[in-house]
Order: C-alpha cells, then sequence, then structure tokens
C-alpha cells in the first residue's frame, strides 16, 4: 500500500470511521486479504490510488458515536477537495487531492442515482447495488504502514462472489475495470477452493437467501468462458 493511502485510512482509523462499521473495500482491500489469508496475489491487480470506503447508511453505525471523515481528510491538509457530481444540485461523495490522488469514494448499499446521506459519518454516499451482500460480516484486517493499525474488510469468499457479480452488469466501457474484477475474483476462489472451501459455501448460502443465485449460477458460467482455471474450484464447491 502507497504512503499516501496509508496516511488517509490511518486518519480515519484514529478517528474511529471503522468503530462505526465502514468497511474497506476495492483493490486495498483486495491486497490486505492477501496478508489475511497468507495468500501471494498478482502485482497487477494491486495497483491504485483510489480508496472506496463503504457504510451501510443508518444501520452499520454500532455505537452512538458520530465520526467526522471529510473533517479527518481536511486535518491531513493533503489537500483534500469535494469531487463535484454531474448534478452539482447533490452533495459529493467523493473527495480527492487536486491535480493528484488518492481518492476517497464513499459508496452504501442501494440502488439509483441520489446521494444518500450517512448523518453519523458526517458526509454522503454513492448508492450500489449487492453492497449490502459484500459488506455483511466484515473481518478486521491490519495496515502496517503508518505505524500499524486495525481497519475493516470484506470476507474474501463474499468479496469473490460481488466481484463476480459485478463483473458481469458493468457496461462495455468499463472493460478495463470488468477484466479487473474477475482476475481479482479468479484469484481469491481459486485460493479459498483449496484452503477454506467453507468459506465459499457459506457466502453462496447467503446469496442463496436474498434468492440471488441464478444470477451467480449465470455469471459463473461467463467467468468460466474467460478463466477456465476457475473450473476445478467450480466442481470442489458445488457450483
Amino acid at each position: 500500500m502507497g504512503h499516501a493511502p496509508a496516511r488517509v485510512l490511518k486518519a480515519f482509523a484514529d478517528a474511529g470511521l471503522f468503530e462505526t462499521g465502514a468497511v474497506l473495500i476495492g483493490t486495498h482491500a483486495f491486497g490486505l486479504m492477501g496478508n489475511l489469508l497468507g495468500a501471494r496475489w498478482k502485482g497487477s491487480h494491486l495497483q491504485t490510488q483510489d480508496l472506496d470506503s463503504a457504510a451501510m447508511a443508518l444501520v452499520a453505525v454500532v455505537n452512538e458515536s458520530s465520526v467526522d471523515a471529510p473533517g479527518a481528510l481536511e486535518r491531513l491538509e493533503m489537500g483534500f477537495l469535494p469531487v463535484p457530481g454531474l448534478d452539482s444540485r447533490r452533495p459529493s461523495t467523493s473527495f480527492k487531492v487536486r491535480g493528484g490522488s488518492p481518492r476517497v469514494d464513499f459508496l452504501t448499499p442501494g440502488r439509483g442515482e441520489k446521494p444518500v446521506e450517512l448523518g453519523r459519518l458526517g458526509t454522503y454516499a454513492h448508492p450500489l447495488p449487492y453492497l449490502d451482500f459484500l459488506i455483511e460480516n466484515p473481518e478486521r484486517a491490519v495496515i502496517l504502514d503508518a505505524g500499524g493499525f486495525l481497519t475493516l474488510i470484506p470476507s474474501p469468499a463474499r468479496f469473490a462472489l460481488h466481484k463476480l457479480i459485478i463483473a458481469h452488469e458493468r457496461l462495455a466501457s468499463e472493460h478495463a475495470k470488468t477484466e479487473k474484477d474477475l482476475s481479482q475474483a479468479t484469484e481469491v476462489i481459486s485460493f479459498l477452493a483449496q484452503a477454506r472451501p467453507g468459506d465459499l459455501r457459506l457466502a453462496a448460502d447467503a446469496l442463496r437467501r436474498r434468492k440471488w443465485m441464478k444470477k451467480l449460477t449465470r455469471v459463473w458460467g461467463q467467468a468460466l468462458k474467460r478463466h477456465p482455471e476457475l473450473a476445478p474450484a467450480g466442481e470442489r464447491i458445488g457450483f
């Protein structure tokens, strides 16, 4: 993890962001999963400066404390500014260093384009489908940069199945993101199928409770066409 992202996450941890239930997602979470599982991922899928922090609106707050997430970014004195949306009348859900990186995107489960207020975090978040599945029952992970601290990341099995689903929901213009989603999902699933197949079964059960198994079965077949190395994993875990 680069120095700038580590500084941002350390500021969030010190402010108590993760104690409210916020979960780090995206490529940085993927990298931390390798440390958590004792796996070594391919470096080409770890290159990003962006940070995605997902928090369940309302119910994700597990205590009565509140966190000023924009204030934590401002105190870093890195030059973070709100990123204007396509509709200037709507509040920003992202912050970025002017002329540089990283960028912090706040996301929350839901659909549509209207930003959702996360009152306990002092910011707004962009709603995304399937995010509730991803950030349910997160796991603690240690970041050794910036002196060492704890964060929350998705369970690796949920992360992988979520990546499969969203990869096939992306637009054709998002080809690069689709390929990254599929590559990360393939690496995690292949590892878990050998080391922790029960985790994948539990994650699939959670999808079944949401009545999303048909979707997973369909996207699994599509993923196999592009990543045939998934076939042994699918046979082992019963997909």
